[in-house]
C-alpha cells in the first residue's frame, strides 16, 4: 500500500511535523501499488517457467482423458 498523490503525501508529512504524532495514513489515502515490473517474455524466463507449463499441460491432458473415459 502506498500514497501516489503528491499533495496527499505533502499534507501527511506536514501534519506529522505539526502534531509530532507519527502514524499510518488514513486508509482512504492509501492505494495498492505494484513495485514489481512484469517478467519479460524471453527464452530465459520461458525456461524458468517450463516445469510449471509442463505440469499444467499434462494436467489438462489427464483431465481430458478422464472425461473421455467417463463418457464411454
Amino acid at each position: 500500500m502506498g500514497m501516489d498523490d503528491p499533495s496527499a503525501v505533502k499534507r501527511y508529512k506536514d501534519e506529522q511535523v505539526d502534531t509530532d504524532l507519527f502514524g499510518i495514513p488514513l486508509c482512504r489515502e492509501l492505494k495498492a501499488m505494484s513495485i514489481e515490473r512484469p517478467m519479460p517474455l524471453n527464452l530465459k524466463n520461458l525456461l524458468l517457467l517450463s516445469p510449471f507449463i509442463i505440469i499444467i499441460v499434462v494436467g489438462i491432458i489427464y483431465i481430458c482423458l478422464a472425461i473421455a473415459a467417463g463418457l464411454r
